[in-house]
């Protein structure tokens, strides 16, 4: 695994934590998270040893100092049998990165992986009923996955609830300009006729751009479908008219949070939460002690989408507004996790994803689900975000090793 112009060296350890799992004597996990914030972690025994943040892997310096920490944790480890796990994403540096190694390699999901990471933060093995939110994580099912409720444990998961999924136009050109996912949505709540139904919402957007994006999503060229909580963000900061795009990140989410902390009170948007499937829903890695669950859930916002544009319309304040959608996402978020544990008897939550930075839904969430007698994990040492994501993929390898609990 020698990396281009990257010397060997024995890497900084940043941050170590105790995993709820022990490695046999001779094993050990080298996890390599995802492409941005991305964190190198060596786990060995019930210890995880982790490097510092090399941030967007896409920066040729940063993938250079990455793989030079990946090889260098490789040698720290020489003697051991040793696991290199990483993200699903098949188009990950990281992922291809470890795909040239001669180890033993695990690709663990995304969202599995943040919900392990605060699972570790609390020394516990689950089952719990995890709610991982962020911009996007690759999906068991090829989709672009963000709002998540997975009942799960350090073995595997099975998906039982997430955001309705909205065509996202362009990609990565999707997650910078705001207006592309919010174009998305409102054509999904008015149909083709959308618009007249959300007047001059979209009059700052140049007309062939808007007509190209249509067209795209119209025939589904370049359009991926996605459930992220980060571009239903995005999308809403836009129609609130707060900000069109994101410069940097997560700065559509940063304003609308700042918005809304102008409104003392707030009341919920409608929406839906439907089980449209027969059977369970998609699932990673067997093992582990989850109960079956029958029905998955579909969290449905195009009501949401259709009274946000008309009160906008109408003359109502975008503070009042934004307050008006976190509450919405609370409410949403709370309800299908409700519905989750009254289904599968697990009185757990916890609750992972660079979403959860934002404190008005992070503190709004854990107040609704105690209240309703439900025990919520959150992050206290790991990061919430990508730079906790290998933690989570090492103590999920190590589970698949051994399944001797330290806790």
């Amino acid at each position: 695994m020698t990396p281009p112009m990257a010397t060997v060296n024995r890497p900084d350890i940043v941050d170590s934590h105790r995993a709820p799992v022990c490695l046999p004597a001779g094993q050990a996990v080298l996890a390599l998270g995802g492409d941005l914030k991305s964190v190198v972690s060596l786990m060995q025994d019930d210890q995880v040893h982790s490097s510092k943040d090399f941030g967007d892997l896409a920066d040729a310096g940063s993938y250079r100092h990455f793989a030079a920490a990946v090889e260098g944790f490789e040698s720290r480890a020489n003697g051991t049998h040793l696991t290199i796990s990483h993200d699903l994403h098949p188009g990950y540096l990281s992922t291809s990165l470890a795909q040239k190694s001669r180890h033993t390699r695990m690709a663990v999901q995304h969202h599995h992986a943040h919900i392990a990471s605060c699972l570790a933060d609390n020394s516990q093995t689950g089952p719990v009923i995890g709610v991982a939110c962020d911009g996007n994580g690759y999906g068991t099912n090829g989709a672009v996955w963000g709002c998540e409720v997975l009942v799960c444990d350090l073995w595997g998961f099975e998906r039982v609830g997430h955001l309705g999924y909205f065509p996202l136009p362009g990609g990565d050109a999707a997650a910078k300009q705001t207006w592309r996912p919010a174009l998305s949505l409102v054509r999904q709540a008015y149909g083709d006729d959308w618009a007249s139904q959300t007047g001059d919402l979209f009059a700052n957007i140049p007309a062939g751009d808007l007509a190209t994006v249509e067209q795209m999503l119209k025939r589904n060229v370049n359009c991926v479908p996605t459930s992220s909580l980060g571009r239903l963000f995005d999308a809403v900061a836009f129609l609130l008219g707060l900000c069109d795009y994101n410069h940097t990140e997560a700065q559509a989410p940063i304003a609308l949070e700042k918005s809304a902390e102008h409104e003392d009170a707030s009341r919920a948007l409608p929406f839906e939460v439907v089980s449209p499937q027969a059977t369970g829903g998609d699932a990673g890695s067997a093992g582990g002690t989850r109960p079956t669950f029958a029905t998955g859930m579909v969290i449905d916002v195009q009501s949401m989408i259709r009274m946000l544009v008309e009160r906008m319309l109408g003359g109502s304040r975008p503070s009042e507004l934004a307050a008006d959608f976190h509450k919405t996402v609370v409410a949403m978020l709370a309800t299908t996790v409700e519905m989750a544990a009254e289904r599968t008897g697990i009185g757990k939550a916890a609750l992972s994803g660079g979403c959860f930075f934002n404190r008005r839904l992070n503190h709004g969430l854990t107040k609704r689900l105690e209240h309703a007698g439900i025990t919520v994990l959150r992050h206290k040492n790991i990061p919430m975000g990508d730079a906790g994501l290998s933690i989570g993929q090492a103590v999920i390898a190590a589970a698949e090793v051994t399944k001797e609990t330290c806790v």
